[in-house]
């Protein structure tokens, strides 16, 4: 479950650094009024293509958190139901200290489960909330 979670910061980190140098790409305009060249941001040049490409890009991030989430919580359950089974067969054994060392690992496991689950909901949420700002800014672009 870690694995999958730095994967995924992995993916985020990487997103970042290679969308970060197009925030800051120039480009040069020549003004037909004045013929002198300027500078302005790519992003002014190029807006209706870039929004295009950040809406399906927090798409993605939406569709693939998801998985991820469910991958995540498919693997946190297998791994509970494992740990409940090992419960069982000690209980049965007749193994007291197994049982509750076991119950103890069972319930910190849960609690990182939970916590984990939370924050990707939360990362899933902002990711969700940056298509609504971009998809609204596309609405106004086009207007």
């Amino acid at each position: 479950m870690k694995k999958i979670l730095w994967i995924f910061v992995a993916i985020l980190f990487y997103v970042g650094l290679f969308s970060v140098p197009s925030l800051f790409a120039e480009d040069t305009v020549v003004s037909a009024a004045t013929g002198t060249a300027e500078t302005v941001p790519a992003a002014a040049v190029n807006e209706g293509t870039t929004l295009k490409e950040e809406l399906a890009q927090d798409k993605e991030t939406i569709k693939t958190g998801k998985n991820e989430i469910k991958t995540n919580a498919q693997a946190a359950r297998s791994e509970e139901k494992a740990l409940r089974e090992q419960i069982r067969e000690a209980r049965k054994a007749g193994d007291t200290a197994k049982t509750k060392e076991l119950q103890a690992q069972l319930k910190t496991m849960h609690q990182e489960n939970v916590r984990q689950m939370r924050q990707d909901k939360k990362q899933l949420h902002s990711a969700k909330k940056e298509l609504r700002k971009d998809r609204k800014a596309k609405g106004r672009s086009g207007r």
